[in-house]
């Protein structure tokens, strides 16, 4: 039995009073026993009887044989109470001649409990952690626990007859409970066989049906009733499986593949209790070529090459290679990008691999990359300033990139992360590799006004003067994201300067509170967590001052989002939008159903994106009577858009074709202009389509767009539908 802290505190007290000078006397203990376990023995010693309402004088821990016990020096009998996992307990009168003589304590293995525990399913669980409550004075410090080995099995023993409880806990179900009944001289044999615990099983295979040793199976669990959200990692055997559990029953997850040698899968959702997962891994491609640098045509020794798949990059680094390339890639990637020091890194990108062996990249001209050097200062004071951040955003970027999937969009994601740095403690900044054509910098710092600045081709040296921002430490919204019943939640807060058409987004601490600096005017602020969305609250702020506001986040408002239609490994993406604003959002799915909570009241739209880039909108509504909404977003279409723009040099705006489906929460789609001129957009539906030909957009924009756009065709798709196009040159 386990005591009340403050029992244990002043339990502590009595000790310490106990322990000093003669007070105290010693007794020599030996162990024996009739089994070899080698566990620590607990030692608790009472003055007066030892029941469930005593208070131990003192309670001790021992591993060796052989040891010297303390005990307060008094007339009384003493009660010692001596505790191993799987002996039975032991009680000893400590009279005043036992105590002047050496105490042997004689563990016996006692009866016992053994079994099995077992899944829902009927598979063996490995790891659980078993408890069992004990009769009598137990010490407080001790835990005493069973573990399951690798087959499931367990032993418990140092019982004595009678009703034990035994729980069973692990980490993804929730714990149960088991009574056990023991009569005098029997051993129990006794499965525990859980009431809510699944498997999720498989294979993992290589693109011929061959089982795959070795490979690493990734599960991506969001566990509700835990609230948080699991990554696991196994491996599979010798015979290309793998297991993973147990888990509650219908819980769901996501499963990719990869091997070091062989190629990867996409994220393919599971539910658990499904045993007959199969993982197939793609094929591996060749990939050659040979590497330059431009303007020498001297071979590159070391460069990297990098594939990237579905959420995944993997990175081949070439030493000594001569300039020459050399790796086998997934077959499943969807660009290649070759990069060196100094270097304008070489994308490729769209890239179909699937029905190749051997692919030939040719002569890669790498251009050494633009240098740009300076310093940071104060505007007004011209001093330096330190800790400026100075990145590259690419030519007529604004810093809020599209998810990646266009060819130019990719492109600026890449060099934004790859050209950036923070200024030294004399302002002093420098960059490498920007690219040769104009670029654009975004540079801030903490108490002043962020700037975007243009470089062109010839500049090497700028320095970059940034205006401070008055009242910048006095003028601040402060508050805390809470839910309903008041508890503290952490949560990403986004607020909107209305007057200047910007915004922010960031994290609260863990105790839910957040302090931002800003600009006075009017702003919108609200927050989103796990557990839903807050309003939107509207504040005025002078310049100087400090507003204080209370986010309640609500799970009010759900939403129940199918997908159909998806082909073979494509995802998609799910986001929902208030007007223009993204409220939530989900990563890759596949073909199903998704829940997306705590959306609020109001109109709302949600749009499908996917890895083939297609898109679908519909738009829906949730009220306090309605306060959950079903959407489906049918993918289903295999007609195909393709053809040829022309006349294309020096229209550098011409880099994408989209079609738009004319009626309302129809199929859309968008694609590329390779190098050739030649576009495809697969996975289309029959009927109307506008066909914008233009400089990259995203699908948010569309509509927005159309008012603006001259290259915009009206076309009937059915089937194979070829459209070329012919522009004039400037």
């Amino acid at each position: 039995m386990r005591m009340p802290a403050s029992l244990i505190l002043c339990c502590l007290v009595f000790m310490a009073g106990s322990l000093s000078g003669d007070q105290t006397t010693e007794v020599k203990c030996r162990i024996v026993s009739d089994h070899t376990d080698a566990e620590t023995v607990w030692l608790g010693v009472f003055v007066g009887p030892a029941n469930a309402e005593s208070e131990a004088w003192n309670w001790t821990s021992f591993e060796s044989e052989e040891f010297t016990l303390e005990v307060p020096q008094t007339d009384e009998d003493l009660i010692l109470v001596a505790w191993r996992r799987n002996s039975s307990p032991i009680t000893l009168h400590l009279t005043k001649e036992v105590r002047s003589s050496e105490i042997t304590l004689d563990f016996k293995r006692g009866q016992e409990v053994r079994g099995t525990v077992v899944s829902t399913d009927g598979l063996e669980v490995a790891n659980a952690v078993l408890t069992i409550e004990s009769i009598g004075q137990f010490p407080p410090e001790a835990k005493f626990e069973w573990t399951s080995d690798m087959a499931g099995t367990f032993e418990i023993g140092g019982l004595e007859p009678g009703d034990y409880n035994i729980q069973v806990a692990l980490p993804y179900v929730p714990t149960e409970s088991f009574k056990i009944q023991l009569t005098d001289g029997a051993d129990v044999q006794k499965d525990l066989e859980l009431n809510d615990a699944y498997f999720v099983k498989g294979q993992v295979v290589d693109h011929d049906g061959k089982a795959v040793e070795g490979a690493e199976v990734d599960a991506n669990i969001d566990i509700d009733f835990l609230r948080f959200f699991g990554h696991i990692t196994v491996a599979s055997d010798s015979s290309g499986e793998f297991q993973l559990g147990p888990f509650r029953y219908g819980q769901d997850m996501t499963l990719s593949a990869r091997h070091l040698e062989g190629g990867s899968t996409y994220r393919n959702e599971v539910l658990s209790g499904n045993h007959k997962v199969k993982l197939i891994l793609s094929r591996l491609v060749s990939v050659s070529g040979t590497v330059l640098d431009a303007e020498s045509g001297t071979f590159l020794d070391e460069f990297t090459l990098s594939a990237y798949g579905n959420g995944w990059m993997r990175e081949y680094q070439h030493v000594e290679a001569n300039g020459e390339i050399s790796a086998r890639v997934d077959s499943e990637i969807w660009a290649l990008v070759i990069d060196a020091p100094k270097y304008h890194p070489f994308f490729k990108t769209p890239i179909a691999l699937d029905s190749l062996d051997e692919y030939d990249l040719g002569i890669v001209k790498l251009e050494r990359g633009k240098e740009v050097s300076g310093i940071v200062y104060d505007s007004t004071s011209r001093q330096p300033i330190e800790g400026a951040t100075i990145e590259s955003l690419g030519p007529g970027q604004d810093g809020r990139l599209p998810p990646v999937t266009g060819r130019s969009t990719f492109i600026l994601h890449y060099m934004q992360h790859l050209a950036s740095t923070t200024s030294d403690s004399q302002g002093k900044y420098a960059l490498d590799s920007l690219p040769t054509t104009e670029s654009l910098l975004w540079v801030r710092a903490q108490g002043y006004r962020s700037e975007e600045i243009a470089v062109i081709p010839q500049v090497k040296e700028l320095d970059i003067g940034l205006t401070p921002r008055r009242d910048v430490r006095s003028t601040r919204i402060v508050g805390r994201v809470e839910t309903t019943g008041g508890e503290p939640v952490v949560g990403q807060i986004d607020i909107y300067h209305v007057e200047n058409n910007s915004g922010i987004g960031f994290r609260s601490k863990d105790d839910g509170s957040f302090e931002r600096f800003t600009r006075g005017g009017i702003h919108r602020i609200y927050a989103t967590s796990d557990l839903g969305r807050s309003e939107t609250h509207e504040i005025s702020i002078k310049e100087g001052s400090v507003e204080e506001v209370v986010l309640v986040v609500n799970p009010f408002g759900r939403l129940v989002v199918t997908i159909s239609g998806l082909k073979g490994v494509e995802s998609a993406f799910i986001e929902v939008f208030e007007g223009l604003r993204e409220i939530s959002s989900t990563g890759g799915v596949s073909n199903g159903e998704s829940v997306l909570a705590g959306l609020g009241t109001g109109s709302f739209s949600v749009r499908a994106w996917t890895t083939m880039n297609r898109t679908i909108e519909k738009q829906f509504s949730l009220t306090k009577e309605a306060t959950e909404a079903h959407v489906g977003l049918s993918l289903d279409g295999d007609s195909r858009l393709y053809g040829r723009i022309s006349a294309l040099v020096g229209r550098d705006a011409y880099r994408q074709v989209r079609a738009i489906g004319k009626e309302t929460g129809s199929l859309s789609g968008w694609s590329d202009i390779l190098d050739d001129g030649s576009f495809e957009i697969l996975g289309l539906s029959d009927g109307e389509y506008w066909v914008e030909v233009g400089e990259e957009s995203t699908p948010a924009r569309w509509e927005r767009d159309k008012a603006g756009r001259k290259s915009r065709f009206e076309a009937i798709i059915s089937g194979d539908t070829e459209l070329n196009f012919e522009f004039a040159a400037p």
